[in-house]
């Protein structure tokens, strides 16, 4: 059992997606994305082996859900807006959220759920606890706008990257050459309620180019690192036997080898 210090898991902390990288330390590494929507954002890193843990990108910009000023999502034909019962609606503020290992191993990627933004960050940073935030901040890369706003990610061994596309009922695969293609797309929900006006959104057909991340200072792309020989999606990265962890951990963990397992049969 696996428990996380107050100073790492948060009173707001809401652990969503995780990701296992099994090729460092004794026993691996685990990614786990902290989604709250009313506090600090950021990705806590696990060492499998020890039990210990410890949080990076703590409220970093690239964690942390777009105001409806930049972002304003309409899904189905509706502005995508949290609607309680007893008060309001108001805009969803859900910061980081899809996360993926690349196939090399390299970068983890990670995205907010209200934003069109991606990003990816240096696992070899996340994981060195000798480094400062502002050291693990530097390595962070602004991937650019993927066409719409997404909950999950994935990659495969061929280095292609998957994402929900939830304002176009869709699921699209970015190719190694920065194109977008739609793998899945739910036509009939698509249709099922009128666009409101103004609001409609083409379809996506590219990729823009990847932004200098304004927002971001001061931060660089790192230089290409050497390619470490995991292969992914597998059993040891989908974490299969390693769901001993806490239950939250657990069942992402279980959704995500079920996807990776849908994946594999994709062309």
């Amino acid at each position: 059992m696996i428990t996380f210090p107050t100073d790492v898991a948060l009173p707001s902390t809401y652990l969503n997606d995780v990701r296992f990288d099994l090729g460092r330390s004794d026993a691996g590494i685990a990614y786990i994305n902290d989604s709250s929507d009313f506090g600090p954002n950021g990705i806590i890193v696990v060492d499998l082996a020890s039990g210990a843990s410890w949080r990076r990108l703590h409220d970093h910009p690239s964690t942390k859900a777009e105001s409806v000023h930049s972002f304003r999502p309409v899904v189905e034909g509706r502005p995508f807006l949290e609607r309680p019962a007893d008060r309001p609606p108001r805009p969803v503020t859900i910061g980081s959220d899809g996360i993926a290992i690349s196939a090399d191993g390299s970068r983890l990627h990670y995205c907010p759920l209200a934003s069109r933004r991606w990003y990816s960050v240096a696992t070899d940073a996340l994981a060195d606890r000798t480094l400062t935030d502002a050291e693990v901040a530097a390595t962070v890369v602004d991937e650019g706008d993927k066409g719409g706003g997404s909950d999950g990610l994935e990659t495969d061994d061929a280095g292609r990257l998957y994402l929900t596309s939830y304002e176009n009922n869709a699921v699209l695969r970015r190719r190694p050459d920065g194109e977008f293609e739609t793998v899945v797309h739910d036509g009939a929900a698509a249709l099922a309620r009128q666009p409101v006006r103004g609001c409609g959104r083409p379809p996506v057909r590219h990729r823009e180019p990847a932004a200098s991340a304004a927002e971001i200072p001061a931060r660089t792309r790192p230089a290409p690192q050497a390619v470490r020989p995991v292969p992914h999606p597998d059993p040891r990265r989908t974490g299969a036997a390693a769901l001993s962890r806490p239950t939250a951990v657990g069942v992402t963990a279980a959704r995500l080898s079920a996807d990776a397992h849908l994946l594999r049969e994709l062309p």
